[in-house]
C-alpha cells in the first residue's frame, strides 16, 4: 500500500511550526504529503477553504449554551501538474468539511483536475489507492 512505502521512503523537505512536507515515489508517481503537526480531536473541525487553505476550527466550552470557537490555518499546499499532494491529518476530527469541492478531494474521491489535492486522515491514508 501508497501508506507503508510512505512511512519507510519518505524524505522531509521542510518542516513549518504547524506541519512538515515529506516526498515519495510510488507506482511511478511523485507524491507529496503536508502532513499536519496537530493531531484532531472530536472538538476540533478540518476545513478546506476556497482561498486553498486547510484551517483548524476548535470549540471550547464557555460555560453558556454555544461553546467558543477558534479557528487558524495550518497549511495552504501547493502542487505542480506531476505530483499528487496529500495533506495527512493525524488523530479523528469531529468532520473535515469542504471536501469533494473545489480542488480538495477525500480519500474515496476522484481528482477533477490536475490541480486536485486529497485531504484525509491517517486512518483514511493506510486503505488509500493512488489508481483513480
Amino acid at each position: 500500500m501508497i501508506y507503508d512505502i510512505y512511512k519507510r521512503t519518505a524524505n522531509i523537505v521542510a518542516e513549518y511550526d504547524d506541519y512538515k512536507i515529506s516526498e515519495f515515489n510510488a507506482d511511478n508517481i511523485n507524491f507529496v504529503v503536508y502532513e499536519l503537526k496537530l493531531k484532531a480531536r472530536r472538538n476540533s473541525q478540518i476545513i478546506c477553504k476556497e482561498d486553498g487553505g486547510i484551517y483548524l476550527r476548535k470549540f471550547y466550552p464557555s460555560g453558556k449554551a454555544t461553546p467558543i470557537k477558534e479557528e487558524h490555518i495550518l497549511c495552504k499546499p501547493k502542487k505542480s501538474s506531476n505530483e499528487m499532494v496529500i495533506v495527512l491529518i493525524f488523530g479523528k476530527p469531529e468532520m473535515i468539511i469542504g471536501l469533494d469541492e473545489r480542488i480538495f478531494v477525500s480519500a474515496k474521491g476522484k481528482t477533477k483536475t490536475k490541480k486536485d489535492i486529497y485531504v484525509m486522515t491517517e486512518e483514511e491514508f493506510k486503505s488509500f489507492d493512488s489508481d483513480k
